[in-house]
């Protein structure tokens, strides 16, 4: 019986480019998803200014990445191009480059929404996958950006991006700490390394899944205890993963991932100027040459895909939203390891009480529920079985063995629902410690 909640509102989504601005990089990472960089071509000014061109008015946002961004040889005029075209800028650095970024930023007065650097721990862990030296280097990166931030209006958001490996997992409490309280950055992105590009050939670099699994609930439940949730994000491969760290650890994670993003609202575009509508697919757009409005029609395909995503092999509750990749191999459509760990350890507590949020609006109309909770800006549909799940408790707590007596549903199901809502801030675990 389905009972999970489908969100009842609509997001406006806005456009977004994904921009390896550079196949060139000045390190040498042993996970580096990708295979290599060898080509070592730059466009012109009069090109850059063409793709820019193209993005006027349709773009309200663009990261760029690479390869390394800031060894693009134009990256001034690239910067400055974009920011006269109101456009959002995000860029992604390994923090190799600060003065060429300060030039950018404080001397031409060039506004950055968010600037990323990656840095896998401390100075051991890191220079050992990242090079010898680059730990010093990306702090002095970070100080000078701190700076930045602090005592201008030239930089928003300073974050941190970290690949969890076997060399780090063990000081990532410590180093986590070190970023918010010593650095003071912003954010940390705490990504398990993936086996893809150069990672294939490192193996033994990724952590076995259940230090992998135990690292993560632990990282979550230092999240929780500091309530560090707008602070330090996990990526997360599976849905099933987040609600499995929500259930252990308190801290609140969106349980659903994003759709295939090439098909909603964010594309891709090369060292060369050519746009696909991602990094696997084929068709593309020259941008240096074509307009993006008359050609944009030559991913018509791809975007009509969109909701015929393939399912994943296994009996999750979440398999049909589990893959958000129309191009995904027989091979990542097997059950994650990670998942079948979880299914091995995931116990359900029946007695943990929950309670509706307050203040809400609650109705029911033609056999379902709407729910408009105004305290989380909320507003949710669902199904009768749900609606009826979330009555029992809109006065006083009960625990889910209790609603168990009161609505004709599996009681597994009921829990796992109602850690969704938790998710959500819709209800309160009431004896969770």
């Amino acid at each position: 019986m389905n009972i999970y909640v489908t969100s009842f509102v609509r997001i406006r989504y806005k456009m977004k480019i994904i921009w390896d601005i550079s196949n060139t990089c000045n390190l040498n990472c042993k996970y580096c998803g990708a295979e290599c960089f060898k080509n070592n071509e730059y466009l012109s000014e009069m090109e850059y200014m063409k793709i820019i061109y193209n993005f006027s008015g349709i773009i309200d946002e663009v990261d760029l990445m690479g390869g390394e961004p800031l060894v693009t040889k134009n990256i001034r005029f690239i910067l400055k191009q974009l920011y006269a075209e109101n456009i959002k800028i995000n860029i992604i650095t390994n923090g190799q480059e600060v003065k060429v970024l300060k030039e950018s930023i404080v001397g031409d007065g060039i506004k950055i929404n968010k600037l990323m650097v990656s840095l896998d721990g401390f100075q051991e862990e890191n220079d050992a996958n990242r090079g010898t030296g680059s730990y010093e280097k990306a702090i002095t990166f970070l100080k000078e950006l701190i700076e930045i931030r602090d005592n201008t209006n030239l930089l928003n958001t300073v974050g941190v991006s970290t690949v969890l490996t076997k060399d780090n997992h063990e000081s990532i409490l410590q180093f986590l700490e070190y970023m918010l309280n010593e650095i003071k950055v912003d954010n940390v992105l705490v990504t398990p390394v993936r086996l893809i590009g150069k990672a294939k050939k490192c193996k033994n670099i990724k952590l076995e899944p259940q230090k992998e699994l135990a690292t993560m609930i632990e990282i979550s439940k230092y999240i929780f205890k500091n309530k560090l949730e707008n602070n330090v994000y996990l990526d997360m491969e599976t849905p099933l993963l987040a609600e499995f760290l929500v259930k252990e650890s308190g801290t609140k994670y969106q349980l659903l991932p994003k759709r295939c993003e090439a098909s909603e609202n964010t594309f891709y575009v090369d060292s060369v100027g050519n746009m696909y509508p991602c990094r696997n697919e084929k068709c593309k757009i020259d941008l240096k040459k074509d307009s993006l409005i008359d050609k944009y029609d030559t991913f018509l395909e791809f975007v009509k895909k969109k909701n015929k995503l393939k399912e994943k092999k296994c009996a999750c509750i979440y398999k049909k939203d589990c893959n958000v990749c129309q191009l995904a191999s027989d091979i990542e459509l097997e059950e994650n390891e990670i998942c079948k760990l979880i299914d091995k350890v995931y116990m359900v507590d029946y007695n943990e009480q929950f309670v509706l949020e307050k203040p809400y609006i609650m109705y029911q109309e033609d056999g379902r529920y709407e729910l408009v909770s105004l305290s989380a800006n909320i507003k949710e549909e669902y199904t009768f079985e749900g609606g009826e799940i979330l009555r029992c408790i809109s006065e006083k707590a009960m625990s889910v063995r209790e609603i168990h007596e009161y609505v004709n549903i599996d009681i597994e199901s009921i829990y796992r629902f109602l850690i969704q809502c938790y998710s959500k801030s819709i209800v309160k675990r009431v004896t969770y410690k």
